[in-house]
């Protein structure tokens, strides 16, 4: 017989469960969260409206319109103030937007010049036919040489040399 294996008696050993714990690092790690604007989640339903908000409105979470709270005759000379303030506003930027589009209407017609000057350059370049490479062909030199025998007179023309 060969060698022998035997296992021995199983004794249980101590786990070692021993933390080790860094004391000269003062921050392991740091999580950054990244959110949106805390106003879109709000509009998006996805966090809670502000307390502030929905105590100041009695709770509803609903703004209520200026002219509600205000009385009368005053109400409505506010409200044509307002209406000639914002009339103005909307005409001030309807003006700007006018202004921005005659700009890049401008921008547009000098583009498309441009576009129309170099069209009839791309044609002359495109109609060129393109010359192809010319190869120089010369005659194959079909002689073979043929050497004259190094072998010797010793070996025959039907003679069989066996290397084995």
């Amino acid at each position: 017989m060969g060698h022998r294996v035997s296992l021995g008696e199983e004794t249980k050993a101590r786990v070692a469960r021993k933390a080790l714990v860094p004391r000269w690092i003062s921050e392991l790690v740091s999580f950054t969260f990244k959110y949106r604007p805390i106003d879109i989640l709000r509009a998006d339903g996805i966090a809670p409206l502000d307390p502030a908000q929905t105590q100041g409105n009695g709770g509803n979470g609903v703004k209520r319109k200026a002219n509600e709270a205000a009385n009368g005759d005053e109400s409505e000379e506010d409200e044509e103030e307002e209406g000639s303030v914002q009339l103005s506003t909307i005409l001030g930027k309807i003006t700007a937007i006018q202004a921005r589009q005659e700009k890049e209407q401008a921008e547009l017609r000098a583009l498309l010049e441009q576009v129309n000057t170099l069209r009839p350059k791309l044609a002359k370049k495109g109609s060129k036919p393109k010359t192809a490479k010319k190869i120089k062909t010369e005659p194959l030199n079909t002689k073979i040489k043929k050497d004259p025998c190094i072998a010797g007179p010793s070996l025959g023309s039907g003679e069989v040399i066996d290397l084995t």
